[in-house]
């Protein structure tokens, strides 16, 4: 028996192969950069569009970002390095951080909240809230 070759079938193989690439690797990737992006540059409506909403409801209502805690200082998410349990479960793993300040009675309080967010298929979700 010959085997035949199809252009049809490897345009129909090459197409599948693509967006499942797409959806596993790079679509968790592009949500990430997304979000850091973001993030860094303070506007934080796409943030908000980013997280699921019953996330950012949460989120938001926790005080991660107002200064219900305290002043924000600084913001600063960072993507960690994939595991092979991230390459199966086909998402990335951020770690979203916030640096707070006090100043009362005379004493200057210091202090970080780090939070771990998941940018998978469908989106940011956050995993575990770190600091609360």
């Amino acid at each position: 028996m010959r085997l035949r070759f199809s252009i049809r079938a490897l345009f129909i193989v090459f197409t599948i192969v693509s967006i499942a690439f797409y959806v596993t690797i790079v679509r968790p990737n592009v949500l990430a950069e997304r979000f850091i992006a973001a993030t860094e540059r303070g506007d934080f409506e796409t943030v908000h569009e980013l997280l699921r909403e019953d996330d950012w409801r949460i989120w938001s209502s926790a005080g991660v970002l107002s200064d219900k805690l305290g002043p924000i200082d600084r913001v600063y998410v960072e993507i960690l390095p994939r595991e092979w349990s991230d390459w199966w479960a086909c998402h990335r793993r951020l770690i979203f951080r916030t640096a707070r300040h006090t100043d009362d009675n005379g004493r200057h309080v210091e202090w970080t909240e780090d939070d771990e967010i998941t940018a998978g298929i469908s989106g940011l979700e956050i995993t575990t809230q770190l600091g609360w």
